[in-house]
């Protein structure tokens, strides 16, 4: 008799599978708050089963494969496709997004997000380990200001760029110590201090940049809030929406090229970028501003835990001593007029916009990949990321530990594995593994759930799994 094995496992919260990290994987997101749902059954024991008994256990795989990413939503490389077709950046977004509009709606004036600090969304791996960081500008001055807006130093104007602080909690406060090369010059503690550069709202002058010790990115908008949370320095980046934007690294910029002919993706991206962003933040009629996150002082992070966010060295990115930064903030500035930002709307609110590098064909059902249902983010054909150029995921090979695969069937070890079932996209529903004794167990599962269970692979469109001896 078969037995059955439910294991429910949670997803990440996390952005995406970037372009960009797919490029740089071949040669950077997934979100979700559902379930993962995986099923391992065992096989009776048959005449097919009896004829592979004692084959030899394989030492690894070699799986093949296409695209790159969780396969919810918009493909990046189709999108570079389509637009290079002709389509619009509103087309593109209402092929991958069923029945959405794209519309020009108010916004928030500020967003928060956390560029260094502890862990917010319960997950490992994430969180700044160090306990401390040190803040410094390149080029411009600065100052340090308490949360009411008084200047804390210096107290007679701005602060030369030698200068630089270090940040560190005490308690529930933060202390900031002033430092000209090792030397230490003065402290100050108070429960919240900002940081704030020339060349911004906060602080004319010279355009300057902010640098922060460990974090993701570099900062040319807005002031950085340093606070004390659980005991550990936590800093964020509060500035203008469309100044976070400017700082997504999540497509080349290089698609903006008159030779490339992808503006339009990337005008798409930043709408999906900002949609995204208004409902990580909580936007409502309550709360037009949005709630920021007690774990973080924050709306949202950096990561691909909700968007790559870098800052500076995206929007000041060059290519040839060129700079390429520029095609994607004038994307980004071509979806603001004087009726407001454009965002992605389903039922008239902003959607939870999930993107990723490229499919293996088609798009994914949602609930094919993390569970639920959204009438937004139904499976569609995209070949479109197949054709489109330079897309180094449209096949790929890995080469997996044997014992990595046997795992996750629950064995010890396995002869073989095949895919009988898939899910519409193409991506692996239901996997069958047979061990050295003629035992056979299938696996069903979400189809992101095989990428991990199988060795971090790129997707789950997998098209074969070959043993190695």
């Amino acid at each position: 008799m078969a037995t059955t094995l439910v294991v429910v496992l949670a997803a990440a919260t996390g952005a995406t599978d970037s372009a960009a990290a797919g490029a740089a994987a071949s040669g950077p997101s997934t979100k979700s708050g559902l379930a993962l749902d995986l099923a391992r059954r065992t096989v009776g024991d048959d005449a097919a089963t009896q004829a592979v008994r004692k084959k030899r256990a394989a030492k690894s795989f070699r799986i093949t494969g296409a695209g790159y990413g969780h396969g919810v939503g918009m493909s990046q490389y189709g999108a570079y496709q389509l637009a290079r077709q002709g389509k619009s950046a509103a087309k593109i977004l209402q092929y991958y997004y069923k029945n959405t509009s794209v519309e020009a709606v108010k916004v928030p004036r500020t967003i928060s997000v956390q560029v260094f600090g502890p862990e917010p969304y319960a997950f490992s791996g994430y969180a700044d380990r160090a306990r401390v960081t040190t803040v410094s500008v390149r080029k411009g001055e600065w100052r340090l200001v308490d949360r009411d807006g008084d200047i804390i130093y210096p107290r007679d104007g701005v602060a030369s760029r030698k200068l630089s602080v270090r940040f560190n909690a005490t308690g529930t406060k933060v202390r900031a110590t002033v430092y000209a090369g090792s030397k230490k010059k003065e402290s100050f503690t108070a429960r919240e201090i900002r940081f704030q550069w020339t060349g911004t709202e906060s602080l004319e002058g010279s355009d300057a940049v902010a640098v922060v010790q460990g974090a993701n990115g570099t900062y040319r908008h807005g002031e950085l809030v340093a606070t004390s949370i659980r005991k550990r320095i936590n800093i964020t980046n509060r500035l203008a929406l469309t100044h976070y934007l400017y700082g997504i690294s999540e497509m080349p910029s290089l698609w903006g090229t008159d030779a490339n002919r992808g503006i339009a993706a990337l005008s798409a991206q930043a709408i999906t970028a900002r949609s995204y962003a208004l409902v990580r933040m909580r936007v409502s009629a309550s709360a037009p501003a949005g709630k920021l996150r007690k774990g973080c002082n924050c709306h949202l992070v950096d990561d691909v835990r909700d968007q790559n966010y870098t800052g500076w060295k995206k929007e000041g990115e060059k290519s040839a001593n060129t700079n390429v930064g520029r095609l994607w903030t004038s994307a980004v500035d071509s979806t603001v007029n004087k009726d407001g930002e454009q965002v992605l709307l389903y039922a008239g609110k902003p959607i939870a916009t999930y993107y990723y590098s490229s499919s293996g064909g088609a798009t994914a059902n949602v609930g094919d990949v993390w569970g639920g249902s959204v009438p937004y983010l139904r499976s569609v054909p995209d070949k479109a990321s197949l054709s489109a150029p330079g897309n180094r995921m449209k096949k790929w090979k890995r080469t997996v530990p044997a014992r990595t695969v046997a795992a996750a069937f629950g064995l010890k070890s396995v002869v073989s594995v095949k895919v009988i079932r898939r899910y519409k996209s193409g991506q692996v529903k239901t996997l069958l593994a047979t061990s050295p004794s003629g035992k056979r167990v299938k696996l069903t599962a979400k189809s992101d759930q095989f990428r991990s269970r199988l060795g971090s692979l790129p997707s789950a469109w997998i098209s074969s799994l070959k043993p190695g001896y």
